[in-house]
């Protein structure tokens, strides 16, 4: 067996044409003398050339040495104005100052005053300097003696061409860091340093547009001063998180092919667009979109990219950037695969080393693991920082040149994996688990941390959700989601789940969130309020009578968790389908009720009343329940036509829940009782019985009809039928029929052998891989892979009586005789086919292009039709039926659509 490498990545150290960023600076504006910077703000936008900031460089230069500033003296700067910051920073380059960026400040309310006022301190009180803010900074500083200078009147200096002769071990930049520690310290950046990234500029030779939004006095906005070839956009921070729309809107026009975001800014991005299909965005200029700044989410970059794949946006443009202020750069990226986005992984992986980054996992000792262990992850690199400014630098350095990075993963082939924080670690009951482990398995967006106090030897969970703080139900119904999810994927419970606002959130000027704020809030009693409330409403119900106690007891039974509360939903705490079956059968023989009688308690039951108080209140006034055979699924809306999602018998509406919820305020959704169908044999008759219902709640068209699976036939024969009898079918919606009758066979047999193959190739690896392990006497992956064997096999037979199995295998093949008994007509209007990403539904879409006049096609994430009962398929399908109701609300015409992912 080969010897397992160890984790270390060497990275090479390359020639550098220059050995100071001043020597690169005058270089850059003889060759990049018509390169140019663009700065979009909400009035239009500004233009500047490099040759014209180079010449204001050295006229700044004028005024600071005017004004008695000597080389080596720390120059704090402003950065509201685009211009006068970077013509500021390339004069201290040229100059010999220091530079320290500030961050902008519009008011005195603004969340940066504090942060401009402690780093004003920190540097001993020195003159700010600014172009046009000099009356808020004034105000923000607070004190009499505080001196703001503003550098307009540099531009009547005469240039300063005296240019200093820089060393490259000269500290040339203070950059204000804290990330997710909340200690703040300024990194310095030497003349070297800052040019170790961009040594090999002045050799490339294409030239490209670069967009930058984040705040100049981040690492990633002052490479925005960094001049080369490539023409410059800025869009200042605060406008594009108030339109995120924006930045698109600047690709598109400018045809940007680089830019830089973050996770935080696309999950706002897609949270505030909740209409994208109204933009005519070409995205396909984009040849590298890098996310980075925090912990790549896999759920918001598939979302990301599947809302713009239809604008052009190329999945190998999408890269994940790994890095910090320490570095001055991004230092390691990778493409996301195909298979990723298919199957996004809980673990991002970071991708190799830059060429001149070396990388390596060591222990708590500095010692260095192997492969696949995780450890502490350690740096080294000509671009590294010289330290912390008036800081002990021992614990940055090891003793061999290594720079601790605070960070945890691995190193596998070569590639890197991140896994958290040092101090994002949560200790519980003597087992560590990494925040983004536990945020990842949850199917929400939440923010935890741990709170330990001073009597307890283990962290207690705290679990943070973002939401409206006066939506209570939802706030109560969401609070027992996460529990009951955290307590089946691990073995704890939260000690406190805690609504809380967007503007609450603590995050950095690039969007990461701030933990340690949250958890000095907690310990300070900020939430004390909420953490009371939250007790009460996570507290569980109790039962009021023996009944409500035994449907406690088939709840927990069937849903598989420890306690229910009688109001506590059904479906929050994971029931679907074919659990709800199994929960009527079981509820039918409590009560002594026949199958053969379940007109008495209807399926449908469950569905209109989820909880235990509900279904009981239900329970007395049966009459009532089982009357409605036509089921309103969602708020009524009465100035739209509803909109009927049809299903075949022994499929309930139950997988129309989500869907029908996406779709509240946009549309009434109605569907019919399951039990009422069960009786019917074939799809015409099926379809006739849905007419004569559909007609009692809406006599008269235009209709609008949508069906999955088998109910798009049923949908499909229901549109000819109603047609027949002279009424109008303005639009049909179908999801996922896969298999229509007379349908070629379009896979050919040779795909199915490959598939084969490679099953059969995979197995065999797999038995290669278990005989390594074998020979190795690795005990714990033997023993591991025997105890799963053993889980399948007893699942197996468990299977193979369950009352489920039974009733999916008798449900198929009733379905299957009564789909092949039907003959599809030819249909004259037209067809929105939705379908998954299963390569199945593209098949069907030829059948049904064989039958219409005119189908429009849409691709969504999910597999296969079962997933429309699943939240994120459902808000997909929900936004393009959405879209074709407000096209006939506005009476626009529809324009041709291919594919929407």
């Amino acid at each position: 067996m080969d010897e397992i490498p160890q984790a270390i990545v060497e990275g090479n150290s390359i020639a550098h044409n220059y050995e100071t960023f001043a020597a690169y600076l005058q270089k850059a504006q003889t060759i990049f003398c018509d390169g140019e910077y663009v700065v979009i703000s909400a009035c239009g936008e500004e233009r500047f050339l490099y040759a014209q900031l180079f010449d204001w460089a050295q006229r700044i230069i004028h005024f600071l040495q005017k004004v008695g500033r000597k080389r080596g003296d720390i120059i704090l700067m402003d950065t509201l104005d685009v211009s006068s910051f970077i013509a500021c920073f390339w004069a201290c380059a040229l100059g010999g100052f220091t530079f320290v960026p500030v961050p902008t400040v519009r008011d005195l309310d603004d969340k940066n005053a504090a942060v401009v006022r402690e780093l004003w301190n920190k540097l001993g009180k020195q003159t700010i300097y600014t172009y046009n803010n000099k009356s808020i900074l004034t105000q923000v500083l607070g004190e009499t003696n505080a001196q703001v200078v503003s550098l307009s009147s540099s531009r009547n200096l005469p240039p300063c061409t005296e240019i200093y002769p820089a060393a490259p071990q000269d500290v040339l930049l203070l950059m204000m860091t804290s990330g997710t520690t909340g200690e703040s310290k300024l990194a310095m950046h030497t003349q070297r340093t800052l040019i170790v990234p961009f040594a090999d500029l002045d050799k490339r030779s294409t030239k490209k547009s670069y967009l930058y939004w984040h705040p100049l006095n981040h690492i990633a906005g002052m490479r925005l001063a960094v001049p080369h070839l490539h023409t410059k956009l800025y869009i200042p921070t605060d406008l594009l998180l108030e339109k995120p729309q924006l930045w698109l809107d600047s690709i598109h026009r400018y045809r940007v092919n680089t830019t830089v975001t973050s996770n935080f800014f696309l999950r706002h991005l897609l949270n505030s667009s909740s209409n994208l299909t109204k933009y005519k965005w070409d995205l396909s200029c984009v040849t590298s979109l890098s996310i980075s700044g925090e912990a790549v989410n896999s759920r918001t970059a598939y979302d990301f990219y599947h809302a713009l794949q239809p604008f052009g946006l190329k999945l190998q443009a999408l890269l994940t950037g790994y890095g910090m202020t320490e570095m001055g750069n991004i230092t390691i990226t990778r493409v996301f695969s195909e298979k990723e986005l298919q199957n996004p992984p809980k673990l991002i992986r970071a991708g190799k080393p830059s060429r001149t980054v070396s990388v390596r996992i060591v222990d708590g000792d500095d010692a260095l693991l192997y492969e696949k262990t995780p450890g502490h992850i350690q740096v080294k690199s000509q671009g590294c920082i010289a330290g912390y400014y008036q800081e002990e630098n021992d614990l940055l350095f090891t003793n061999d040149g290594w720079m601790r990075t605070g960070d945890l993963g691995f190193i596998d082939a070569g590639i890197l994996y991140i896994t958290g924080r040092e101090k994002e670690v949560i200790i519980i009951n003597a087992k560590n688990y990494n925040c983004n482990d536990i945020e990842n398995a949850i199917d929400l967006d939440i923010i935890v941390c741990g709170l330990r106090r001073s009597s307890d030897d283990t962290d207690e969970l705290i679990v943070f959700f973002e939401c409206a703080l006066d939506d209570k139900e939802y706030i109560s119904q969401v609070k027992k989601r996460i529990k009951f999810q955290i307590q089946r994927r691990f073995v704890f419970t939260p000690l406190h789940i805690i609504p809380i606002s967007t503007q609450e959130i603590p995050r950095t000027s690039t969007g990461k969130v701030q933990r340690n704020i949250l958890q000095k809030q907690l310990q300070q009693g900020v939430f004390s309020d909420r953490c009371h409330k939250n007790e009460k409403e996570c507290e569980l119900i109790a039962p009021r009578s023996p009944l409500e106690e035994s449907l406690c007891s088939i709840w927990q039974e069937v849903l598989g968790i420890e306690k229910v509360g009688i109001e506590d939903d059904f479906f929050a705490l994971g029931g679907h389908s074919l659990s709800a079956v199994t929960l009527m059968v079981k509820i039918r023989q409590l009560l002594g009720i026949d199958e053969e009688d379940y007109e008495k308690l209807p399926l449908a039951m469950i569905l209109t009343h989820p909880t235990i108080k509900q279904f009981v209140e239900a329970m007395n006034n049966l009459s009532t329940a089982t009357s409605d055979i036509i089921i309103r699924m969602n708020t009524e809306v009465t100035d739209k036509p509803p909109i009927f999602l049809l299903h075949v018998a022994h499929v309930d509406p139950i997988v129309y829940r989500h869907l029908c919820k996406c779709l509240d305020g946009v549309v009434t959704t109605y569907t019919i009782r399951t039990e009422e169908l069960d009786k019917l044999t074939s799809i015409n008759e099926t379809a006739q019985y849905h007419v004569a219902k559909i007609k009692k709640i809406q006599p008269t068209g235009p209709y609008y009809l949508g069906g999955m699976c088998m109910g798009g036939l049923v949908t499909y024969e229901v549109a000819q039928l109603l047609r027949e009898q002279g009424d109008e079918v303005r639009l049909i919606f179908i999801m996922d029929t896969i298999h229509i009758p007379g349908m070629q066979k379009y896979k050919s047999r040779n795909k199915h052998k490959a598939k084969r193959w490679q099953r059969k190739i995979k197995n065999v690896y797999k038995v290669f891989e278990l005989m390594g392990h074998v020979l190795t006497l690795d005990i714990g992956f033997i023993k591991q892979k025997f105890e799963r064997a053993r889980n399948n096999i007893k699942r197996s037979v468990l299977k193979i009586s369950d009352p489920q199995t039974k009733l999916k295998k008798e449900m198929r093949n009733r379905l299957r005789i009564i789909r092949d008994n039907y003959n599809p007509q030819p249909h004259s209007g037209e067809i929105v086919y939705i379908r998954s990403e299963k390569e199945a539904g593209k098949y069907s879409a030829k059948r049904f292009e064989e039958l219409a006049t005119s189908v429009k096609c849409y691709q969504v994430e999910g597999t296969v039709h079962s997933d429309v009962s699943r939240p994120r398929f459902a808000e997909a399908t929900a936004r393009i039926i959405q879209k074709y109701f407000d096209h006939d609300e506005q009476n626009e015409p529809r324009k041709e659509s291919t594919v929407e992912k």
